[in-house]
């Protein structure tokens, strides 16, 4: 598994699926339950993609996209946005996200969008 990505998804069912699929695509996922996780998080390996959901117990997931974009070791890193809660005109306009998915997702456009995301191909 050459490909990774970082997942910081609160919802142990969510985050198993994402990494289930990932997985037998043959992308490392990395998860993290809430952002201090996600920010304790020591690797000298940067990820290929980033996924976040907006709603984290100790934080919102549309600062920490943002943090990232303006972290010059992230930046150049894709982030995808998922949520339940937000919908993806609110997350457009408050992230610098490359994409966005709202909960539930389809599994097929959730590995497409990855794919591409990846990739970096970016215009949706």
């Amino acid at each position: 598994m050459d490909k990774c990505v970082y997942l910081v998804e609160d919802d142990s069912d969510i985050a198993y699926i994402i990494q289930f699929l990932l997985n037998e695509e043959e992308i490392n996922v990395i998860a993290f339950s809430t952002i201090k996780s996600f920010k304790n998080f020591n690797s000298h390996h940067l990820p290929d993609l980033f996924i976040l959901d907006v709603s984290l117990p100790d934080g919102n997931g549309m600062q920490l996209c943002n943090d990232i974009k303006a972290s010059s070791k992230y930046q150049n890193i894709p982030v995808l946005m998922l949520s339940a809660h937000c919908n993806t005109d609110v997350m457009k306009k408050n992230t610098a996200a490359n994409a966005y998915i709202s909960k539930p997702f389809n599994l097929d456009h959730l590995l497409s969008t990855v794919n591409r995301l990846i990739e970096k191909q970016y215009p949706q």
